[in-house]
């Protein structure tokens, strides 16, 4: 999957346990954002399924589960990653991971889509606080 970062002149892209950060001009890479995924007990590989960002490219969320048959998706954990200035040496600013939360666990988490969003930030509010899920 990819994903555009117009405010970093930059762009995602994933592979199975990795979101690598490469730059819009060069096509360089910039940086990486591993992902520890769960131990699969089944046929199918854990994998990152869903990746979105914030409107204003602070932060990224993305979801790592399997890709069953008949198109289905089974998430099992939820990764948000918050962008941070550019250090020495660095070219562009970095993301971190700020949280994870093991959705598996959640029942309500049970058949909701993997489509989701940031919500919208209220005003006078800087951090985003809510993630909306379909179901």
């Amino acid at each position: 999957m990819g994903l555009d970062l117009p405010s970093m002149n930059a762009f995602l892209i994933t592979n199975i346990d990795k979101i690598f950060v490469y730059d819009s001009e060069t096509y360089q890479r910039i940086g990486e954002m591993p992902i520890t995924l769960l131990k699969t007990e089944t046929r199918e590989p854990n994998q990152i399924i869903a990746i979105r960002k914030s409107k204003d490219d602070r932060y990224i969320a993305c979801i790592s589960g399997k890709n069953l048959i008949m198109k289905q998706q089974k998430p099992n954990q939820l990764f948000i990653f918050k962008r941070r200035p550019a250090r020495d040496g660095e070219t562009k600013d970095q993301f971190e991971q700020v949280h994870r939360l093991r959705v598996k666990d959640i029942p309500i988490f049970n058949k909701v889509s993997v489509q989701f969003y940031f919500k919208a930030l209220p005003p006078g509010q800087s951090e985003y606080t809510t993630l909306i899920f379909v179901k």
